[in-house]
């Protein structure tokens, strides 16, 4: 499977939920991204060995509250949600890409897991 087919199907579980589940969604998925930005800080330390990854965790969560606000405050001005998946995946780091991907499934499985509560 090639990314463009991998993020097509991100792009189908994510519209298969109705807005409140996008917004459940998109927290849980923020939230998990900045434990992959933790694994960019140097070992005991205030420094940061890889501050291109931490931006790009950086930008991309500040992506997602802004959708969120924008779902909450049913702002029409906003990313379709193709966009924004493809947004989410949007980097050349390869190691990032697996970790958003981890956490976008972890997440995509969170909102599931409440549904069956």
């Amino acid at each position: 499977m090639n990314k463009s087919e991998y993020i097509k199907i991100k792009v189908d579980e994510y519209i298969s939920f109705d807005t409140d589940d996008q917004i459940k969604f998109l927290v849980f998925l923020g939230s998990d991204l900045t434990v992959v930005a933790r694994e960019t800080y140097a070992f005991q330390s205030e420094e940061v060995d890889n501050p291109k990854r931490l931006r790009r965790i950086n930008e991309t969560q500040h992506t997602l509250y802004d959708h969120i606000w924008k779902l909450l405050d049913s702002d029409t001005e906003r990313y379709p949600d193709e966009t924004l998946i493809n947004i989410i995946f949007d980097t050349n780091d390869e190691v990032l890409a697996k970790q958003i991907a981890n956490s976008f499934d972890i997440s995509i499985k969170y909102i599931l897991s409440l549904k069956k509560a």
